[in-house]
């Protein structure tokens, strides 16, 4: 069930397999996937053990698994390249949205806070003013409360005001 939730399917394999051992367990592993619906989730493939293998077997490797990175989780050897390409995929699922939510659709914030935190938000007259980095997933959930890019520089000034409204005078004295 939590698979068919995830944003992102990272699939670790020993690469020092046979070939023909690796290939069966990548076509059991995408198999379960589609069996599950969750065969349209990103994965990133990692081909783990390269410690066990000479540099021509890692070239090898890779020229079959152009997409995969090689690593070892023993040494750490490629497990930066492989943090790189998890946040790669996490940033190329995400999109920037500019909305409007009405006070009586307010349920939908906390869905936003949970999957993709709102990164400001002003609760004005005509409902709450949000902009947020969002999933695939929730962009058909969020799109009528989608503004233009027009409206969305009127938000921000509107952001700025709210700020400005909330922070204390320059003279203030603030209780302890």
């Amino acid at each position: 069930e939590e698979t068919l939730l995830a944003d992102l399917v990272v699939i670790v394999a020993d690469g020092s397999a046979e070939e023909v051992r690796l290939q069966q367990h990548l076509e059991a592993v995408r198999a379960v996937l589609e069996q599950i619906g969750a065969g349209k989730v990103p994965t990133v493939l990692a081909l783990n053990k390269s410690d066990r293998l000479d540099a021509t077997q890692k070239e090898q490797l890779q020229r079959r698994y152009p997409d995969a990175v090689i690593v070892a989780a023993r040494t750490g050897d490629g497990l930066p390249a492989l943090m790189e390409r998890i946040a790669a995929s996490f940033a190329s699922q995400w999109t920037h949205v500019d909305l409007v939510i009405p006070y009586a659709e307010a349920g939908l914030l906390s869905e936003l806070y949970e999957a993709g935190t709102p990164v400001e938000r002003a609760d004005m007259e005509d409902g709450i003013h949000a902009s947020a980095h969002l999933p695939e997933r929730l962009l058909k959930k969020v799109d009528r409360y989608r503004i233009d890019a027009a409206q969305a520089a009127a938000a921000a000034e509107l952001f700025a005001a709210s700020d400005e409204l909330y922070a204390p005078a320059p003279d203030a004295e603030v209780d302890a």
